[in-house]
């Protein structure tokens, strides 16, 4: 190979990880990455030990559900604490909280003594503190890693997510065949104790974001902040149409959490292991999705990838419906996962990058409020539709209803831009 070729694909490398050269941002996506693989694995258990307890696709959108009803009141109002405490506060106190949830998940599982009212309540804990933390996360990456390597630190946690996503449930599979589900919920609280010793870490290497009110004004009237946070949303016609667009996504894009266990056990008839292979598929595409945006360097944050991405989307989602093959049904989960990822990445660090220090977790704090809450409320719908319907042409339906949302959203702000 030529020196000089050599050359240019090693700065290219470089430039691609660059938001790894910020030491603070590397322990914290050191330790996410770890506890990320944790919380993939205790999801495929939760949603096998659901179908066990009801063999009901409905149950399974239902827990879902149950984390979509905090996100409602809770994430607006933790957007607005984002900006006026410290992240890295908020984070120690939420990964903190989702230790000792998954700790009692594992208690319920050895003992046997799972009820389906007490996972609903557990769920229902788990969406109170994902609100808190969501916000939170997503800024912490540009206070660790500075606004010049948001897109790239952005780019890094989705990789890393998704990573997780590939190994997490094949591992959750061996493990829930091997052990039991129980196990699953211990690793995955083990898990978190490396993000809080990451974040006890990099408090000296933090230039920013003290660990004290950032301003008296944001703690003395939140509800004067959040009118304020959603007012600027609605004067941004790129942060609405991202919004706008990003609901549409959530909410009939994302249901694989519902349709995939209900393809392997009542379309394929496999168990624990084969709903393992299918959401490995699903992760292998997101994380080559996930791995591709970093060196994509500024194309990746492109303002129609997050258009293209979701169309794309829709096609998939059809295609995927009308498989009848297993193999099929694999690529279809796979390239869900890759175009997912395409458009989550591309519309996280476009949000940010138009968003000012000032409203910044506050416009977060809504876009974690549409992932956070629409994704359960679509696999809610997606759980009743399956159940009529069966998951094939459930698949089908979503990507019919998202084709037509991302040629309709476009289309009304190109006709709102026009007439102003």
């Amino acid at each position: 190979m030529p020196n000089s070729l050599k050359t240019r694909i090693e700065l290219h490398i470089n430039h691609s990880f660059h938001a790894l050269t910020h030491r603070a941002f590397l322990y914290f996506w050191a330790g996410q990455t770890l506890s990320n693989i944790g919380t993939w694995m205790q999801t495929v258990a939760l949603s096998w030990m659901v179908l066990s307890l009801t063999n009901s696709p409905l149950m399974l959108g239902f827990c879902s559900l149950m984390q979509f009803i905090p996100a409602v009141f809770l994430t607006i109002v933790a957007g607005a604490l984002s900006d006026a405490f410290s992240n890295r506060i908020i984070l120690i106190i939420t990964n903190t909280l989702l230790t000792l949830i998954c700790l009692t998940f594992a208690f319920l599982s050895f003992s046997g003594a799972a009820k389906l009212y007490v996972i609903f309540a557990l769920s229902f804990l788990t969406g109170c503190v994902n609100s808190f933390d969501m916000p939170a996360r997503q800024v912490f990456a540009l206070e660790t890693a500075g606004k010049n390597d948001l897109p790239n630190a952005v780019s890094l946690n989705t990789a890393s997510f998704n990573l997780a996503r590939l190994l997490g449930p094949a591992a959750a599979g061996i493990v829930m065949s091997a052990a039991g589900a129980g196990w699953c919920f211990i690793i995955n609280a083990a898990s978190f104790i490396p993000v809080i010793a990451a974040l006890f870490a990099i408090k000296p290497l933090l230039n920013s974001a003290p660990d004290h009110k950032k301003t008296a004004r944001a703690a003395a009237d939140l509800t004067g902040d959040i009118r304020d946070g959603l007012g600027y949303i609605r004067r941004n016609g790129i942060l609405l149409f991202l919004l706008s667009l990003s609901a549409a996504v959530a909410l009939f894009a994302n249901n694989f959490q519902v349709l995939l266990p209900v393809f392997a056990k009542q379309v394929y008839h496999f168990h624990a292991l084969g709903f393992g292979y299918l959401m490995s598929a699903l992760g292998a595409g997101a994380l080559f999705g996930a791995l591709l945006m970093p060196l994509l360097g500024k194309g990746g944050t492109h303002r129609h990838m997050p258009l293209y991405a979701s169309l794309l989307l829709a096609l998939v989602l059809l295609f995927t419906g009308f498989s009848k093959v297993f193999l099929l049904t694999a690529v279809g989960a796979g390239l869900t996962g890759f175009f997912l990822i395409l458009f989550n990445t591309a519309s996280n660090s476009m949000l940010q990058l138009n968003s000012d220090d000032v409203h910044r977790g506050r416009v977060m704090g809504v876009y974690s409020l549409i992932i956070q809450a629409f994704m359960p409320l679509g696999n809610f719908f997606a759980g009743i539709a399956a159940n009529r319907l069966g998951a094939p042409n459930t698949f089908v339906l979503s990507g019919a209803v998202c084709l037509a949302a991302a040629t309709v959203i476009p289309a009304l702000f190109r006709k709102k831009k026009t007439a102003s």
